[in-house]
Formats: C-alpha cells, structure tokens, sequence
C-alpha cells in the first residue's frame, strides 16, 4: 500500500505541476507504469516520475503519470502527444489495438527497458515489426556498460558524449539484429570493451544496440531501464531529456492525428547484406516523401505476410532490391494476380532482376517474363560510372529528368538479352561511357523500363547498389515520378 500511495501521489503532482498555470503546454505526455512487476523495474518508475515532472516544469510541456492501463484507449491517448511505457506493456487486445492505431496516426512512443520485452512474435506480431526485433536474451547481475553514440547528429543524443558509462543495467540482446531492419536507426550501442558481461547470465560478443528508432514512426526505444540507479549518470540524463523533447517538438498539430493517407505503399526491402546502405538510405528517402505528400508507408523483410488480403491494402508494391526468389508459394501467386489483374502498382529495383538460380532456389519463370524474358548473366564488380539517355521524355516517369545524366560506381547487371522487344525502354547506358572500361557489356542496354503487357503500372529502375544515388537528382527526380504514376496519384505542385 504505501507504494501504491507514493506512486500515485507522484502522479498527482505530476499533472498538475508540469507546466506552469495558465500556459498552453508545448505538447502532452502520458507515462503508464505498473506496481505489480519485478520490484527493480517499479523502482525505476519511482525514480522516472519525479525526474520527467522536474523536466516538464523546466521545458513547458504537460506530463501525467497513471498505473491505469485501460486509459490506453483512443479517447484517452488522443490528448497525448507522447506516450511512455515506463515499466510494463499493454496487456490487452483493446489497449494494444488503441496504442497500434495512435501510433499508427502520428502519435509518439518513448519506450524503456522491459517496454521491449516479448516471449515470442506471436504474442503480438505488430509491435515486433514496430520494434524492429524481438527479445533474445540478457546479460546478469546488473552491471554498469560502456555505450557508444552512433549518430551524433541525431537530436535524441546530440551533446551526449560520443562514449560513457552508462550505470548498473540488465541489458538486452535481440534477434535480429535492429540494426538489420530496414528504416531502423540506431542512436546508441554497446561497445566491445564490455564483452562478456554478466556472471550468471552472460553476453559474449556481438552487436548489440541499446537505442534505437523505427523512422517509420516517431517512436524511440531505449534499454536502460532496470533498478535504482538510472538516473545517476548526468550524460545518460541528458539523452533521456533530448529524446523526450524530440519525441515531443515533431508532434505538431493534434490535428495531422486525424489526416487519412492520400493512399498505402508497402516496400518489400532486402535486410542487411552489401545493399543495407542503400535500403536505409531509400529508407530515409521515402519517409520524408510519404510525409510531405501525405502517403503511408509500410515495410517487410520477407515475403511471409504477402497474400490477396494483405496486398489489398496497397495501391502500389516497391521491391526495395529484394531479389525475385525466396518468396512464398502464396506470395507469388498473390503478386502475379495484384500486377496481372492491376489492383495496384509496382517498382522493382537493382536486385529484383537477379533472375537465375541463386541461393538453392529456382528461377522464378513468370518473374523473367515480368521483366522481359531475361536472366541474368554477370555485373561489374569493381564498379563504373555511365552515362545513362532517356529515350522517352514524354512518359511521366522521365518528366524533368535531365538527359543524359550520370550514374556513378553502379554495377551496371547484363542480362541473357536485351529486354526491349519485350518491353517499353524508358532509359538506356552507353557502355562506351564506362569509366573505367570494362569487358562486361551486353550491348543495347536498358536500364529503365516498364512492361506494358501487364495490367498494373509497373517500373522498374536497375539503378540501386550505392546510397549516394540519393544525392543524384534525376534518380530521386525518377523515383518519385514512378511512385506518383505507378499508384495512379497525381503529385502535389
């Protein structure tokens, strides 16, 4: 009871004194705990309330602290612009529902700790997309670790030294990777000079982020997040106030919760490997563009969840150099109908003619046609710059493209044949513009093209080896036409 009593007092004081009276707060957060789990998390809620109350007072936001879950409802989360899980997770359908639906409409999630933890996929398959990864195992006792700032620039860790101690912890591990996953950022990490850490329960060696957010959403997670000593480290409390503010300042007018997406992308994207850094970089590109033309977006790694169903929440399929194998028998023949029968359209980059027999799996004929009777036949390792032409101006996929333009260090694929009496070339490489020469070429040697014999608008753009393609205007000027034009939306001016 006292600790109940406390807790609740704590809260109290938390929403009334957050910001001072009459003043419109800068945004609202709501952090929901729990009294009945393992003692060092509710200690650490203990220690979060008063420390997140303090900082509203000094930044001019609203902070309610409640161990009331069943307030995780859309009436009660709509007034919120930042929600925390301090110390447990919604436990139910209802509540993960509300939360899934708020985030999914703009709203923004600051996670610590045991937030991340889940006994499986199945438990709920939506909030282990949302994390990027699932829990895999912890190191133990509690101990201090050296951290690492990956992205300095981030404001969530911006002035926050580029290493220090963070103190006494459980730490986590996970599988995947989330540095794997694409649109996953990672802030913050780890270092090596702590393997093996823990006695009983030991982490040996590996990368382990700590921190890290799905740029998909305004969500950020942290592992910090066990015991009473969390908030001893000034460094560390620093980040938990940039991160919060960040979280906070993006919220914008309540109202943007409530705008319906002008229409749904989902992007089948290849995970790690050589092409990770173009996948982030695409990534990156794509959320700013689905924001500024108010467009939703949605990623996979793999072809699991693709059938009919899923495929008809999609206006338009973005093959983000996922190769055309490895796909799932219900998956394939739920693609063929979706491009057959035009329910949406699609962009295939880079990777999506690696058409042969790769990886113990079988050339996927129907996939050949789809991009001209072709199969691939070899690539430029050490890379080329070429000069590639625009052959048809007039299709809204090349409007404002500049012609010719330069593509720099790409492996420039060569394929069986030529797909042109297959297909509609939109743009083709010189190969006498190679730099350095190379024997590799094929001769006539398109590049972009669609396939006309298909109901759906379709695109595809060899281009999509190297993440500084984002820094080409005629590529990005390319992509973003074919986005607009595949799903059968007109730009914004």
């Amino acid at each position: 009871m006292p600790c109940r009593c406390s807790l609740g007092f704590l809260a109290l004081l938390a929403l009334l004194g957050s910001t001072g009276f009459g003043q419109k707060p800068a945004f609202r957060a709501i952090a929901f705990y729990s009294t009945h789990v393992e003692q060092d998390h509710v200690d650490f809620a203990l220690q979060a309330i008063p420390f997140f109350e303090a900082m509203a007072k000094r930044d001019g936001f609203e902070f309610k602290a409640t161990s009331d879950w069943n307030e995780m409802n859309p009436a009660a989360l709509k007034q919120y612009q930042v929600v925390l899980w301090l110390d447990d997770a919604p436990s139910t359908a209802a509540q993960r529902t509300a939360f899934q639906e708020y985030m999914e409409h703009g709203g923004g999630w600051f996670g610590f700790h045991i937030a991340g933890w889940m006994d499986g996929r199945q438990t709920w398959p939506w909030f282990a997309d949302f994390l990027g990864t699932l829990f895999y195992g912890n190191s133990w006792p509690p101990l201090p670790a050296t951290l690492t700032v990956d992205d300095p620039q981030h404001p969530a860790v911006k002035g926050v030294p580029a290493s220090f101690i963070s103190p006494a912890n459980e730490w986590y591990s996970w599988d995947p990777d989330p540095r794997q996953t694409p649109g996953v950022k990672v802030l913050m990490t780890l270092a090596p000079s702590n393997y093996p850490i823990g006695f009983k329960d030991t982490l040996e060696s590996a990368d382990i982020p700590v921190t890290w957010t799905n740029t998909k959403y305004r969500m950020l997670y942290t592992n910090m997040g066990h015991g009473n000593k969390i908030f001893a480290n000034p460094q560390q409390n620093l980040f938990f106030e940039s991160a919060l503010l960040w979280l906070g300042r993006q919220s914008g007018a309540a109202s943007a919760q409530e705008r319906a997406p002008r229409f749904r992308v989902v992007a089948l994207a290849e995970a790690g490997g050589i092409h990770k850094p173009f996948v982030d970089a695409a990534t990156e590109w794509l959320n700013a563009l689905a924001k500024q033309d108010d467009f939703a977006l949605d990623y996979i790694q793999n072809t699991d969840k693709i059938d009919d169903a899923f495929l008809s929440h999609y206006q338009l399929f973005i093959q983000l150099n996922y190769p055309p194998y490895n796909w799932t028998p219900t998956a394939q023949a739920a693609f063929v109908r979706y491009i057959e029968e035009g329910r949406g359209g699609w962009i295939g980059f880079h990777h999506a003619t690696l058409l042969g027999e790769f990886d113990g799996f079988k050339m996927w004929p129907w996939f050949s046609d789809f991009m001209g009777g072709i199969r691939f036949t070899g690539y430029i390792p050490g890379f080329a710059d070429g000069v590639v032409t625009v052959e048809d101006p007039s299709h809204p996929a090349m409007k404002g493209v500049a012609t010719p333009f330069l593509v720099q260090k790409e492996e420039w694929y060569t394929w069986s044949e030529s797909p042109r009496a297959n297909v509609h070339v939109l743009a083709s490489v010189n190969e006498n513009t190679y730099s350095p020469d190379t024997k590799t070429k094929m001769g006539d040697h398109p590049v972009i093209w669609s396939n006309e014999r298909y109901q759906a608008r379709n695109i595809y753009i060899f281009m999509g080896h190297h993440p500084e393609l984002f820094q080409n205007p005629a590529f990005t000027t390319v992509f973003k036409n074919s986005i607009f034009w595949a799903a059968h939306q007109v730009q914004n001016p």
